[in-house]
Protein backbone atom coordinates (compact mmCIF):
# COMPACT_ATOMS: atom_id res chain seq x y z
CA UNK A 1 0.00 0.00 0.00
CA UNK A 2 1.39 3.42 -0.93
CA UNK A 3 1.64 4.74 2.49
CA UNK A 4 2.65 8.41 0.73
CA UNK A 5 -0.60 8.46 -1.24
CA UNK A 6 -2.26 7.79 1.80
CA UNK A 7 -0.97 10.68 3.18
CA UNK A 8 -1.79 13.13 0.27
CA UNK A 9 -5.36 11.26 0.41
CA UNK A 10 -5.81 12.31 3.81
CA UNK A 11 -4.71 16.02 3.75
CA UNK A 12 -6.44 16.29 0.61
CA UNK A 13 -10.03 15.73 2.94
CA UNK A 14 -9.08 17.85 5.63
CA UNK A 15 -7.91 20.57 3.07
CA UNK A 16 -11.35 20.11 1.49
CA UNK A 17 -13.21 20.38 4.64
CA UNK A 18 -10.79 23.35 5.89
CA UNK A 19 -11.55 25.17 2.59
CA UNK A 20 -15.50 24.73 2.10
CA UNK A 21 -15.60 25.98 5.78
CA UNK A 22 -13.59 29.06 5.05
CA UNK A 23 -15.54 29.51 1.94
CA UNK A 24 -19.08 29.39 3.43
CA UNK A 25 -18.01 31.63 6.05
CA UNK A 26 -16.38 34.09 4.40
CA UNK A 27 -19.05 34.25 1.77
CA UNK A 28 -21.55 34.69 4.29
CA UNK A 29 -19.54 37.49 5.77
CA UNK A 30 -19.19 38.94 2.34
CA UNK A 31 -23.22 38.92 1.41
CA UNK A 32 -24.12 40.64 4.94
CA UNK A 33 -21.41 43.38 4.89
CA UNK A 34 -21.87 44.84 1.04
CA UNK A 35 -25.80 44.04 1.30
CA UNK A 36 -25.82 41.29 -0.88
CA UNK A 37 -27.97 37.66 -0.14
CA UNK A 38 -26.53 34.57 0.42
CA UNK A 39 -28.39 33.45 -2.36
CA UNK A 40 -26.88 35.72 -4.27
CA UNK A 41 -23.68 35.01 -3.11
CA UNK A 42 -23.89 31.06 -3.95
CA UNK A 43 -25.16 32.03 -7.08
CA UNK A 44 -21.94 34.16 -7.84
CA UNK A 45 -18.83 33.80 -6.13
CA UNK A 46 -18.98 30.57 -4.16
CA UNK A 47 -20.41 29.18 -7.72
CA UNK A 48 -17.58 30.57 -9.53
CA UNK A 49 -14.75 29.57 -7.37
CA UNK A 50 -15.97 26.15 -7.30
CA UNK A 51 -16.18 25.67 -10.65
CA UNK A 52 -13.04 26.66 -11.86
CA UNK A 53 -11.90 22.63 -11.98
CA UNK A 54 -14.56 22.58 -14.99
CA UNK A 55 -13.74 25.89 -16.35
CA UNK A 56 -10.01 24.86 -16.56
CA UNK A 57 -10.44 21.26 -17.75
CA UNK A 58 -12.91 22.58 -20.36
CA UNK A 59 -11.21 25.23 -21.58
CA UNK A 60 -8.10 23.57 -21.80
CA UNK A 61 -9.43 20.55 -23.86
CA UNK A 62 -11.47 23.23 -26.31
CA UNK A 63 -7.97 24.63 -26.49
CA UNK A 64 -6.01 22.04 -27.66
CA UNK A 65 -8.45 20.82 -30.16
CA UNK A 66 -10.46 18.40 -27.73
CA UNK A 67 -14.22 20.35 -27.87
CA UNK A 68 -15.79 16.82 -27.71
CA UNK A 69 -13.71 16.62 -23.94
CA UNK A 70 -15.18 19.80 -23.22
CA UNK A 71 -18.75 19.25 -23.88
CA UNK A 72 -18.93 16.21 -22.03
CA UNK A 73 -16.67 17.30 -18.91
CA UNK A 74 -19.59 20.28 -18.48
CA UNK A 75 -22.64 17.96 -19.23
CA UNK A 76 -21.42 15.50 -16.68
CA UNK A 77 -20.75 17.20 -14.31
CA UNK A 78 -23.80 19.56 -14.02
CA UNK A 79 -26.09 16.33 -14.39
CA UNK A 80 -23.43 14.91 -11.44
CA UNK A 81 -24.00 18.01 -9.29
CA UNK A 82 -28.04 18.05 -9.63
CA UNK A 83 -28.03 14.10 -9.27
CA UNK A 84 -25.35 12.72 -6.85
CA UNK A 85 -24.59 16.06 -4.89
CA UNK A 86 -28.11 17.29 -4.62
CA UNK A 87 -29.73 14.05 -3.73
CA UNK A 88 -27.19 12.85 -1.56
CA UNK A 89 -27.09 16.54 0.41
CA UNK A 90 -31.29 16.37 0.32
CA UNK A 91 -30.83 12.76 1.91
CA UNK A 92 -28.66 14.17 4.87
CA UNK A 93 -30.91 17.55 5.79
CA UNK A 94 -33.85 18.25 4.22
CA UNK A 95 -33.31 21.71 1.15
CA UNK A 96 -35.81 23.93 1.82
CA UNK A 97 -35.50 26.16 -1.58
CA UNK A 98 -36.02 29.74 -2.10
CA UNK A 99 -38.99 30.95 -4.33
CA UNK A 100 -35.90 32.84 -6.51
CA UNK A 101 -34.62 29.10 -7.49
CA UNK A 102 -37.94 28.13 -8.73
CA UNK A 103 -39.49 31.26 -10.78
CA UNK A 104 -36.25 32.69 -11.47
CA UNK A 105 -32.77 30.76 -11.64
CA UNK A 106 -33.39 26.99 -11.95
CA UNK A 107 -35.56 28.55 -15.33
CA UNK A 108 -32.68 30.37 -16.78
CA UNK A 109 -30.51 27.24 -16.28
CA UNK A 110 -33.25 25.08 -18.09
CA UNK A 111 -33.41 27.93 -21.45
CA UNK A 112 -29.73 27.75 -21.18
CA UNK A 113 -29.47 24.39 -21.36
CA UNK A 114 -33.02 23.53 -23.70
CA UNK A 115 -31.07 26.91 -26.30
CA UNK A 116 -27.17 24.33 -26.20
CA UNK A 117 -29.20 21.13 -27.10
CA UNK A 118 -31.67 22.89 -29.74
CA UNK A 119 -28.22 24.42 -31.03
CA UNK A 120 -25.98 21.06 -31.12
CA UNK A 121 -28.94 19.13 -32.99
CA UNK A 122 -29.08 21.55 -35.88
CA UNK A 123 -25.86 22.28 -36.51
CA UNK A 124 -23.73 19.31 -34.59
CA UNK A 125 -21.66 22.44 -33.15
CA UNK A 126 -21.34 25.56 -30.68
CA UNK A 127 -20.58 28.20 -33.47
CA UNK A 128 -19.22 31.48 -32.20
CA UNK A 129 -22.94 33.72 -32.41
CA UNK A 130 -23.80 30.86 -29.65
CA UNK A 131 -21.15 31.56 -28.00
CA UNK A 132 -21.71 35.17 -27.82
CA UNK A 133 -25.09 34.79 -26.42
CA UNK A 134 -24.49 32.57 -24.12
CA UNK A 135 -21.70 34.35 -22.50
CA UNK A 136 -23.61 37.81 -22.49
CA UNK A 137 -27.02 36.17 -21.10
CA UNK A 138 -24.47 35.25 -18.09
CA UNK A 139 -23.00 38.55 -18.09
CA UNK A 140 -26.89 39.99 -18.22
CA UNK A 141 -27.52 37.52 -15.61
CA UNK A 142 -24.76 38.19 -12.83
CA UNK A 143 -25.46 41.88 -13.04
CA UNK A 144 -29.14 42.14 -12.62
CA UNK A 145 -28.94 39.57 -9.41
CA UNK A 146 -26.30 41.99 -7.90
CA UNK A 147 -28.29 44.69 -8.69
CA UNK A 148 -31.78 43.60 -7.72
CA UNK A 149 -30.05 42.02 -4.50
CA UNK A 150 -28.67 45.31 -3.27
CA UNK A 151 -31.77 46.99 -4.28
CA UNK A 152 -33.70 44.76 -2.06
CA UNK A 153 -31.22 44.64 0.78
CA UNK A 154 -31.33 48.37 0.76
CA UNK A 155 -35.34 48.62 0.87
CA UNK A 156 -35.19 46.19 3.26
CA UNK A 157 -32.59 47.93 6.23
CA UNK A 158 -34.57 51.52 5.57
CA UNK A 159 -37.21 49.93 6.98
CA UNK A 160 -35.77 47.90 9.72
CA UNK A 161 -33.93 50.92 10.61
CA UNK A 162 -36.80 52.93 10.45
CA UNK A 163 -38.21 50.89 12.74
CA UNK A 164 -35.56 50.66 15.28
CA UNK A 165 -34.72 54.24 15.59
CA UNK A 166 -38.09 55.13 16.78
CA UNK A 167 -38.46 52.13 19.01
CA UNK A 168 -34.88 52.19 20.67
CA UNK A 169 -33.44 55.06 18.89
CA UNK A 170 -30.34 53.17 18.01
CA UNK A 171 -29.41 51.82 14.32
CA UNK A 172 -28.34 48.88 12.69
CA UNK A 173 -24.53 48.60 12.04
CA UNK A 174 -24.80 45.65 8.91
CA UNK A 175 -27.29 44.83 6.51
CA UNK A 176 -29.49 42.16 8.01
CA UNK A 177 -32.47 40.06 6.46
CA UNK A 178 -35.54 40.08 8.01
CA UNK A 179 -36.06 36.83 9.99
CA UNK A 180 -32.70 35.76 9.52
CA UNK A 181 -30.87 35.40 13.25
CA UNK A 182 -27.50 38.01 13.66
CA UNK A 183 -24.52 35.69 13.04
CA UNK A 184 -20.85 36.11 13.82
CA UNK A 185 -19.34 35.59 10.81
CA UNK A 186 -21.60 39.20 10.44
CA UNK A 187 -19.02 40.75 12.09
CA UNK A 188 -15.95 39.85 10.46
CA UNK A 189 -14.10 42.80 8.90
CA UNK A 190 -14.35 42.96 5.19
CA UNK A 191 -10.61 41.85 4.84
CA UNK A 192 -11.38 38.97 6.77
CA UNK A 193 -14.08 37.89 4.41
CA UNK A 194 -12.54 38.33 1.78
CA UNK A 195 -9.38 36.47 3.07
CA UNK A 196 -11.21 33.63 4.17
CA UNK A 197 -12.80 33.32 0.47
CA UNK A 198 -9.65 33.06 -0.99
CA UNK A 199 -8.15 30.82 1.36
CA UNK A 200 -10.98 28.45 0.85
CA UNK A 201 -11.17 28.40 -2.85
CA UNK A 202 -6.97 27.72 -2.77
CA UNK A 203 -7.55 24.69 -0.13
CA UNK A 204 -10.82 23.34 -2.25
CA UNK A 205 -8.38 23.45 -5.41
CA UNK A 206 -5.28 21.99 -3.70
CA UNK A 207 -7.39 19.56 -1.35
CA UNK A 208 -8.98 17.96 -4.72
CA UNK A 209 -6.03 17.69 -6.97
CA UNK A 210 -4.33 15.64 -3.79
CA UNK A 211 -7.75 13.55 -3.43
CA UNK A 212 -7.87 12.92 -7.24
CA UNK A 213 -3.83 11.93 -7.38
CA UNK A 214 -3.90 10.03 -4.34
CA UNK A 215 -6.95 8.28 -5.24
CA UNK A 216 -6.10 7.51 -8.71
CA UNK A 217 -2.61 6.22 -7.50
CA UNK A 218 -4.12 3.72 -5.09
CA UNK A 219 -6.70 2.19 -7.28
CA UNK A 220 -4.24 1.79 -9.73
CA UNK A 221 -2.11 -0.13 -7.11
CA UNK A 222 -5.04 -1.88 -6.43
CA UNK A 223 -5.16 -3.02 -10.03
CA UNK A 224 -8.26 -0.90 -11.07
CA UNK A 225 -8.37 -0.46 -14.74
CA UNK A 226 -7.38 3.07 -16.06
CA UNK A 227 -10.89 4.19 -17.82
CA UNK A 228 -12.80 3.12 -14.54
CA UNK A 229 -10.24 5.26 -12.96
CA UNK A 230 -11.16 8.10 -15.42
CA UNK A 231 -15.03 7.42 -15.36
CA UNK A 232 -15.30 7.88 -11.40
CA UNK A 233 -12.05 9.29 -9.56
CA UNK A 234 -11.23 11.90 -12.26
CA UNK A 235 -14.66 12.53 -13.10
CA UNK A 236 -15.96 13.49 -10.04
CA UNK A 237 -12.25 14.85 -8.97
CA UNK A 238 -13.85 18.33 -10.88
CA UNK A 239 -17.25 18.26 -8.90
CA UNK A 240 -15.38 17.73 -5.12
CA UNK A 241 -15.58 21.44 -4.20
CA UNK A 242 -18.89 21.89 -5.14
CA UNK A 243 -19.47 18.61 -3.09
CA UNK A 244 -17.65 19.30 0.14
CA UNK A 245 -18.83 23.10 -0.12
CA UNK A 246 -22.84 22.13 -0.39
CA UNK A 247 -22.04 19.60 2.44
CA UNK A 248 -20.78 22.12 5.11
CA UNK A 249 -23.15 25.00 4.28
CA UNK A 250 -26.03 22.49 4.40
CA UNK A 251 -24.93 21.72 8.20
CA UNK A 252 -24.87 25.41 8.50
CA UNK A 253 -27.99 25.67 7.79
CA UNK A 254 -26.83 27.84 4.77
CA UNK A 255 -29.37 26.52 2.09
CA UNK A 256 -29.69 29.34 0.35
CA UNK A 257 -25.90 29.76 -0.47
CA UNK A 258 -26.02 25.47 -1.15
CA UNK A 259 -29.05 25.80 -3.46
CA UNK A 260 -26.88 29.10 -4.88
CA UNK A 261 -24.01 27.10 -5.19
CA UNK A 262 -25.25 24.27 -7.19
CA UNK A 263 -27.86 26.06 -9.77
CA UNK A 264 -25.52 29.00 -10.05
CA UNK A 265 -22.33 26.76 -11.30
CA UNK A 266 -24.12 24.73 -13.47
CA UNK A 267 -25.60 28.13 -15.22
CA UNK A 268 -21.19 28.80 -15.18
CA UNK A 269 -20.55 25.75 -16.87
CA UNK A 270 -22.82 26.27 -19.44
CA UNK A 271 -23.17 29.71 -20.06
CA UNK A 272 -19.86 30.79 -18.92
CA UNK A 273 -17.68 28.15 -19.82
CA UNK A 274 -19.16 26.82 -22.81
CA UNK A 275 -20.15 30.17 -24.00
CA UNK A 276 -16.38 31.96 -23.53
CA UNK A 277 -14.73 29.15 -24.59
CA UNK A 278 -17.20 28.47 -28.15
CA UNK A 279 -16.90 32.54 -28.35
CA UNK A 280 -12.72 31.92 -28.81
CA UNK A 281 -12.85 28.85 -30.56
CA UNK A 282 -16.16 27.45 -32.14
CA UNK A 283 -16.93 23.97 -30.50
CA UNK A 284 -17.99 20.54 -32.47
CA UNK A 285 -20.87 18.70 -30.63
CA UNK A 286 -20.66 15.06 -31.26
CA UNK A 287 -24.02 13.07 -31.53
CA UNK A 288 -23.05 10.99 -28.50
CA UNK A 289 -23.16 13.74 -26.50
CA UNK A 290 -26.78 15.10 -27.29
CA UNK A 291 -28.60 12.24 -24.48
CA UNK A 292 -27.00 13.54 -21.78
CA UNK A 293 -27.24 17.10 -22.50
CA UNK A 294 -31.00 16.30 -23.21
CA UNK A 295 -30.89 14.69 -19.47
CA UNK A 296 -29.17 18.20 -17.85
CA UNK A 297 -32.98 19.62 -19.29
CA UNK A 298 -34.52 16.72 -17.51
CA UNK A 299 -32.73 16.58 -14.53
CA UNK A 300 -33.63 20.45 -13.74
CA UNK A 301 -37.09 19.81 -14.63
CA UNK A 302 -37.63 16.93 -12.38
CA UNK A 303 -35.92 19.03 -9.53
CA UNK A 304 -38.62 21.47 -10.14
CA UNK A 305 -41.38 19.15 -10.55
CA UNK A 306 -40.65 17.34 -7.07
CA UNK A 307 -40.10 21.21 -5.38
CA UNK A 308 -43.66 21.65 -7.05
CA UNK A 309 -45.33 18.86 -5.65
CA UNK A 310 -43.80 18.74 -2.22
CA UNK A 311 -42.15 22.18 -1.56
CA UNK A 312 -39.03 20.37 -0.36
CA UNK A 313 -36.29 18.27 -0.82
CA UNK A 314 -36.71 15.30 1.36
CA UNK A 315 -34.75 11.73 1.80
CA UNK A 316 -37.50 10.71 -0.68
CA UNK A 317 -36.53 12.87 -3.27
CA UNK A 318 -32.58 12.86 -2.83
CA UNK A 319 -32.76 8.71 -3.11
CA UNK A 320 -34.69 9.59 -6.24
CA UNK A 321 -31.91 11.85 -7.64
CA UNK A 322 -29.31 9.78 -5.99
CA UNK A 323 -30.29 7.00 -8.35
CA UNK A 324 -30.99 8.82 -11.12
CA UNK A 325 -27.14 10.48 -10.90
CA UNK A 326 -25.77 6.78 -10.23
CA UNK A 327 -27.95 4.69 -13.09
CA UNK A 328 -26.82 7.36 -15.74
CA UNK A 329 -23.00 7.05 -14.48
CA UNK A 330 -23.51 3.02 -14.63
CA UNK A 331 -24.83 3.69 -18.10
CA UNK A 332 -22.17 5.55 -19.31
CA UNK A 333 -19.69 3.35 -17.84
CA UNK A 334 -21.23 0.19 -19.64
CA UNK A 335 -22.23 2.16 -22.94
CA UNK A 336 -19.23 3.67 -23.69
CA UNK A 337 -16.34 1.93 -24.56
CA UNK A 338 -12.74 2.63 -22.91
CA UNK A 339 -10.22 4.12 -26.00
Amino acid sequence: MPIFDLFFLALGGLLLWFGADRLVEGASALARRVGISELVIGLTIVALGTSLPEFLVSFTAAVTGYSSISVANVVGSNIFNLGLILGGVAMLRPVMPERDIMRRDAPILVCCTTFILVCASVTGALPRWAGAVLTLTFAGYIAWLIIKSRMEFAAVNASLQTVLSSRTGSTLNSPVLPGEPDRTAAELPLWRALGGIAAGLIALTLGSRLVVNGATAIAAWLGVSEWLIGLTIVAGGTSLPELVTCVVASFKGRNEMMLGNLIGSDLFNFAGVLGITALLRPLSVDASALPNLALSVFTVLLILLLLRLRGRLGKAEGLLLLTFGLGRWVLDAFSTPPL
